[in-house]
């Protein structure tokens, strides 16, 4: 894989009440009683559910350094992914979100790719995830060349138990001797982000920051609660 820097660019219970209001007293006719007015009981209020968490290496809004993208021809197809631990469990992952860079050199932002979801029990990604369970193939359409982040929706939400991780891989395709780059910022912590060496099953996922002595992290994020 190979970097471009970057020139940094700054980014960027409802109460319901009864009426309050008291009878009034009026002078009724002798053996004749004031017929009850009915008063509304209170409403119970309605909890708001809980709001979403993001999940990410990097802090959103970071300023990028770097587009990382494969060296062609060779790694194209390859993964860029990032592992995300919860803040506790159990934890429901429903979207996940990414940058892409564009620049004048070998990054297209508009070119069609996929994104590989799924969860890993250990800090490092399964060589063969679909052997540990299911993983969710999520397809971008090709764009307009420009930076751009995209946010998905995942098909069904992924629930992450005690140990687990959520992985997500974004596919670095290519088109007319460029192609898709993910941007980094800067952050230098190893076991969270891997290159898979592959294009398919077996993947031989290196440590981005460990193996190859990168400086600047993905920015992949996921969102749940």
């Amino acid at each position: 894989m190979k970097s471009t820097t970057l020139v940094p660019v700054a980014l960027l219970g409802l109460f319901a009440c009864g009426d309050s209001a008291q009878l009034k007293a009026v002078d009724a006719p002798v053996g004749v009683a004031d017929a009850p007015r009915s008063i509304d009981a209170p409403r119970p209020m309605i909890d708001a559910p809980p709001p979403d968490e993001v999940l990410g290496n990097v802090a959103v809004g970071c300023t990028p350094d770097q587009n990382i993208g494969p060296v062609l021809p060779d790694e194209a197809g390859h993964f860029a992914a990032t592992t995300l631990v919860p803040p506790r469990y159990p934890f429901t992952v429903t979207a996940i979100s990414y940058d892409l860079g564009s620049n004048a050199g070998p990054c297209n932002a508009g070119i069609a790719h996929n994104v590989l979801v799924f969860k890993s029990a250990a800090e490092k990604p399964s060589l063969r995830p679909s052997a540990d369970g299911p993983v969710a193939t999520l397809p971008v359409a090709a764009a307009a060349d420009a930076n751009r982040n995209i946010s998905l929706t995942l098909p069904t939400a992924i629930t992450l138990n005690t140990g687990e991780r959520l992985v997500v891989a974004v596919q670095l395709t290519s088109a007319a001797n460029k192609a898709v780059c993910v941007r980094a910022c800067p952050s230098a912590h190893a076991k969270q982000d891997w290159w898979s060496n592959a294009t398919a099953e077996p993947y031989a996922w290196a440590d981005m920051i460990a193996d190859f002595g990168f400086a600047s992290q993905f920015v992949i994020h996921a969102k749940g609660r």
